[in-house]
């Protein structure tokens, strides 16, 4: 989202990635594990103080940080009929220069259904948090559920909008062309939110869940449903949604148990390191909601990896550890004449899938994916930073602060 060194200085902020464009869809999935980790540990939030701006006021740090994204995605909606905009987005990539040397201009391109299911899933799960701040933000928890409802609507009357850039513009796409976990991840957080029947008839449980990622957020809705089991209304099948979440954490369980690495992950791909941390955070949440300490043995395996106990003794996080990435493909880093890069931020990770963007002498074999990372500002396929990495390793890192169990 933003980092608070910067967030006084930088023209635009709030940026996806190592670009200055913002998307829609990954901005809602980076949402969610914000309004998960808060959700799991309320106390814990309302105490840590991250030095922004708005530190020392009446609010977590944590809600301040995420209502200046929220805020960016209100502005994303169409008034007129309640769609949702893809992207906020230049028509190509700009060099890597400050934000303030920018000067390309960026337009709302797209509307799309997985952008109004992602914004009314985020933003109505947004509006419980804050519906405890009204004396802070009069009338927001409503906006946000109001604006919800609207984009809800919209995505039900236009179910099959998909996304792709027009003539011209060359910027990210995540366009997505499987939208039934879409749809069922928005009602689950409207049916949270308002208790309405109608949103919990909309939901359609599946046999299998999976690792989310942004075109894949079908296991974020059962996650909130397991987190908030207890309050649904008696006719919610509650049964079905802690069997199914119970077998999710297992299955990732197993991923971590039976790999030679002890770490959570089938394939080194594109974002690996998201992946891992995603992973985490659901055995995280796994010991939380169903307490047994395997959990979080696992899910205290992927940070470490995540922090150096990896294959490349790196840190994967910037500016912590004896080794971690210093040339990130962020453009912010890579311009401030700055020799450190910004710190904080979890880099995508090892990638096996692409090993031409620095040129293919510079990366290890192909026989080693768990090695195939490369350090350098090129390097976009492994070294560049994203909010949909770092959301569910904020999630991740706050479960291992408050989850150990007695006596390790």
């Amino acid at each position: 989202m933003r980092n608070a060194e910067w967030s006084r200085k930088c023209r635009r902020p709030g940026y996806d990635a190592g670009d200055y464009n913002k998307y829609t869809v990954n901005s809602s999935y980076a949402v969610a594990f914000f309004v998960m980790a808060y959700e799991l540990y309320p106390e814990y939030f309302s105490r840590l103080e991250l030095n922004i701006p708005e530190s020392g006021d009446s609010v977590p740090d944590l809600l301040d940080e995420l209502k200046w994204n929220v805020d960016w995605m209100l502005s994303m909606q169409d008034p007129t009929d309640g769609g949702v905009y893809h992207k906020l987005s230049s028509l190509r990539f700009c060099g890597m220069i400050m934000p303030s040397e920018d000067d390309y201009d960026r337009y709302m391109i797209g509307k799309s259904t997985a952008a109004a299911l992602g914004y009314a899933a985020s933003l109505s799960a947004a509006s419980r948090l804050y519906a405890k701040y009204e004396k802070q933000f009069p009338g927001y928890s409503r906006k946000l559920l109001d604006a919800s409802r609207r984009a809800y609507t919209w995505a039900k009357a236009n179910p099959r909008l998909y996304f792709n850039n027009p003539p011209g513009v060359g910027t990210g796409v995540y366009s997505d062309q499987e939208l039934s976990d879409d749809f069922f991840y928005a009602a689950a957080q409207m049916f949270i939110t308002t208790g309405e029947k109608k949103f919990y008839e909309d939901m359609v449980l599946v046999q299998n869940y999976s690792t989310p990622e942004w075109r894949n957020v079908r296991s974020l809705g059962l996650m909130e449903l397991a987190i908030h089991v207890k309050e649904l209304p008696s006719y919610a099948n509650t049964r079905q949604i802690n069997v199914k979440f119970k077998s999710l954490v297992d299955n990732i369980y197993n991923l971590y148990y039976y790999n030679v690495g002890k770490v959570a992950i089938k394939k080194f791909e594109w974002g690996s390191n998201g992946v891992v941390a995603t992973n985490g955070a659901i055995l995280g949440l796994g010991y939380k909601l169903l307490g047994d300490g395997k959990y979080m043995e696992g899910a205290q395996a992927c940070f470490d990896y995540l922090l150096g106990r990896n294959s490349l003794d790196y840190c994967f996080v910037t500016g912590f550890g004896s080794r971690s990435p210093r040339n990130i493909h962020d453009r912010r880093s890579e311009s401030d004449n700055i020799e450190d890069p910004l710190p904080g931020y979890l880099v995508g990770g090892p990638n096996i899938d692409e090993t031409t963007d620095c040129g293919k002498n510079n990366y290890p074999s192909s026989i080693y994916p768990a090695r195939a990372y490369l350090d350098e500002m090129c390097s976009y396929s492994t070294n560049e930073i994203a909010i949909n990495w770092n959301a569910p390793f904020i999630m991740l890192a706050a479960e291992i602060v408050n989850g150990t169990p007695k006596g390790k």
